[in-house]
């Protein structure tokens, strides 16, 4: 190839270089001819601030003396005429809020105190109500427990005839029956001024029981007397009187022991048959409550 064909060879490869490094042309079509348009670039639109109400801090003051003032002295006096006004506002809310805690320290130590009463009031209903509850109990159980009393006592016969006997008899006048049941009756002869004693606990207590029913009896009916003739002389005169002591044991339905002890006198000869009482006491026993206690001022009646 000669040389001037070689330049025209490497003329076009380097159109053909440029033509392609060149960003693709918009194309115009207008009449019978296109054309090739390269975009401009645009230019960023401006940031322009929108209007807005103007700040002001305090209503109702003309914050330009402030704000626009010429004069650095009136700035600053300016500006602390805004700090009394803020500390002027600051100290007003301070006393509100202290006038506010006061209030409710005061409300509070109100409620704290009714608390407290309420508190008092109902424990002090919680024990009425318990101590209600041990008197309702007891009373039930007073209500329902055995209850063994004295149905008749007495004498018959003396002095005239040769077999005196005298009765004795117990009733359960309870609703429940009297589980248990051990006694002791004895009858003598001695001196008006005689101090009876009555029959031993354990002596009672080592007898076989037996169980009592609502309103039923037991004890000594018409049991004869032993009147020597020394004693009956004696009886004529009105030297020697009959004594009856009694004691009984007995469980209720509750487990509880009760005591039963009762003394008798008959009255002088021209009195009849009739007997006064010297002891009528019961009383409830303790479990260890073996030895013999003699009856109070208040279980016995003189």
């Amino acid at each position: 190839m000669s040389r001037g064909n070689w330049r025209a060879v490497l003329a076009l490869v380097g159109w053909l270089i440029l033509c392609g490094a060149q960003p693709p042309a918009k194309q115009v079509e207008g009449g019978n001819r296109t054309r090739n348009t390269i975009p401009a670039a645009q230019p960023a639109p401006a940031l322009t601030p929108s209007p807005g109400p103007k700040f002001t801090p305090y209503v109702g003051y003309d914050p330009d003396p402030c704000y626009h003032a010429k004069d650095k002295d009136a700035a600053d006096l300016c500006a602390q005429w805004r700090a009394a006004i803020a500390a002027e506002k600051a100290a007003h809310e301070a006393r509100r809020a202290g006038t506010w805690a006061i209030v409710a320290t005061l409300l509070s130590g109100a409620a704290l105190a009714a608390l407290l009463w309420t508190l008092v009031q109902g424990r002090a209903g919680l024990k009425k109500a318990r101590k209600a509850n041990i008197i309702a109990r007891d009373t039930a159980r007073r209500q329902l427990r055995a209850y063994l009393a004295i149905d008749i006592v007495g004498f018959s016969g003396l002095p005239k005839s040769e077999k005196p006997t005298y009765s004795c008899v117990l009733r359960n006048c309870g609703q429940t029956p009297a589980r248990n049941v051990k006694g002791e009756i004895h009858a003598y002869f001695d001196d008006w001024d005689h101090a009876p004693q009555l029959p031993d606990i354990n002596s009672v207590l080592s007898r076989p029981g037996q169980t009592l029913g609502p309103d039923r009896t037991l004890g000594a009916f018409r049991r004869s007397l032993t009147l020597s003739p020394a004693d009956k002389a004696r009886w004529l005169k009105n030297e020697i009187t009959l004594y009856l002591v009694v004691r009984h044991v007995y469980e209720d339905v509750f487990g509880k022991r009760h005591r039963l002890d009762q003394m008798y006198k008959a009255r002088p000869r021209d009195g009849g048959d009739a007997m006064d009482a010297i002891c009528d006491a019961e009383r409830q026993m303790d479990e260890n409550d073996s030895l013999d206690q003699p009856p109070s001022a208040d279980e016995a009646a003189l």
